[in-house]
Parts: C-alpha cells; sequence; structure tokens
C-alpha cells in the first residue's frame, strides 16, 4: 500500500467515530494497515483531526435596478391582423396594422416580432407588410424603440394563423 493510497484510507475512514487504526509489517517487509488488530500490530498514533468551517457568505449584490421610465404610450396594440385571424394568401404576405396612443413620436420606430424573433422596423408609420410567412401558426408582437433603440412599449403577443396553399391540397 502506498502513502497515497495510506492517506486516502484514513482520510475516509471513520476516524471520527472512535476507531483505532493498527499497523504492522509482515515477513517481506511490507506494512499492513487494519482497524481490526493483527498479532504484534500497533496502534496507529493519529493527529486530531482538522475541521474548517468557513464564514457565512455574504448576501448577494442586488444589481442596481434602473427604474424603468413610465411609458409615453398609453396603448400599444396590434389591431390587424385580428386575434386567432387566418389569412388565406399564396405567397405568405401579412399586412401588420398597429395602433398606438398617443401617435408615434419622432425619433420613435416600431419593430416587429414574429414568433419571437424580430422581422421587420418602421420608421413613421404603422403598418408594414411580411412576406413568405411559413404556413401555421404564428405569435406577432410588437415592440415601440426609443432613438437610442431600447424598448420602451409592447404590444402582443398575439396568435394569427398561415394558410397557403400547397400543391397536396
Amino acid at each position: 500500500m502506498t502513502r497515497a493510497s495510506l492517506a486516502l484510507l484514513l482520510a475516509v475512514y471513520p476516524i471520527a467515530a472512535g476507531a483505532v487504526i493498527y499497523k504492522w509489517q509482515d515477513a517481506s517487509g511490507r506494512w499492513h494497515y487494519s482497524d481490526i488488530p493483527a498479532p504484534g500490530a500497533d496502534p496507529v498514533e493519529l493527529p486530531p483531526l482538522q475541521v474548517y468551517t468557513s464564514p457565512p457568505l455574504p448576501p448577494p449584490a442586488s444589481p442596481a435596478a434602473k427604474p424603468e421610465p413610465p411609458s409615453i404610450y398609453a396603448r400599444v396594440e396590434i389591431l390587424s391582423p385580428a386575434p386567432e385571424q387566418t389569412i388565406r394568401n399564396g405567397p405568405g404576405q401579412v399586412e401588420v396594422t398597429v395602433g398606438l396612443q398617443p401617435a408615434l413620436r419622432s425619433g420613435h420606430r416600431l419593430r416587429l416580432l414574429l414568433d419571437g424573433v424580430p422581422v421587420g422596423e418602421a420608421v413613421g408609420k404603422t403598418s408594414m407588410r411580411l412576406v413568405n410567412v411559413d404556413r401555421g401558426a404564428h405569435a406577432l408582437s410588437v415592440e415601440v424603440l426609443d432613438d437610442h433603440g431600447r424598448v420602451i412599449a409592447r404590444g402582443g403577443p398575439q396568435t394569427f394563423y398561415m394558410h397557403r396553399p400547397s400543391r397536396l391540397h
């Protein structure tokens, strides 16, 4: 048994429970260690266990929460397509109209998100056309961005369904 394995054995063995370790040498000169005494075995004097108690962790620092400025838009909603509307269009075009109150301010722009992914922006207008929208259900959202590109208001999500003709149907 190597010294490293002896150290490991002594580290994991239930020394804290008051077990006694015995050591002896066999006829070929090898040292043995056990908790069962063998003829000619001597008890091993072990140093007291070292115990480390870590200091308590400080409470996590809360990030300085910046108060969100109040939205200047009392209403941000998708007017078209209507909620749960099915749109039948071969090229997959969707006309999107956004309702805002008050009107879109100078320097602000709208960003449309289709299924959570930005798909277009409009500056100075509240309508856009999406093209080549895949068949199926989609969630449409809108964000109002300020002149620095920060989101200052949101509308949606709103579900609509795109039906495009298929050669299979």
